[in-house]
């Protein structure tokens, strides 16, 4: 699964340890994500199916402007261990069955 960081520094190393619920979940269910450079931006978000994105407080675009496209290409959205909903408001408690929901859609396909 392609996993979009942003900045350029931020790397899967950035994930397990600042993320390592998400992290640990991805493991168990046996998710191999394969690192790709995003630059913040919404026209840089992937558009040729499921991914995983890193957001950042280095992005061009606003939490909210990202929540609603990302929902929009289906896209699953964190930042250290909260997932970004489709409000624009991150949320901690709803990680793991947002993260699990996300990959039964994308097994699913």
């Amino acid at each position: 699964m392609d996993v979009y960081l942003c900045p350029t520094y931020v790397s899967l190393r950035s994930i397990e340890v600042y993320s390592p619920k998400l992290f640990k979940l991805l493991e168990k269910r046996g998710v191999v994500l394969a690192p790709k450079q995003w630059e913040g931006t919404l026209a840089d978000l992937p558009t040729d199916g499921p991914a995983i994105i890193r957001a950042s407080s280095k992005m061009y675009c606003s939490v909210e402007e990202l929540a609603k496209r990302a929902t929009e290409l289906g896209l699953f959205v964190f930042y250290d261990d909260a997932v970004l909903l489709e409000s624009g408001k991150y949320d901690k408690a709803s990680l793991t069955d947002e993260a699990n929901a996300f990959l039964d859609r994308v097994a699913a396909m």
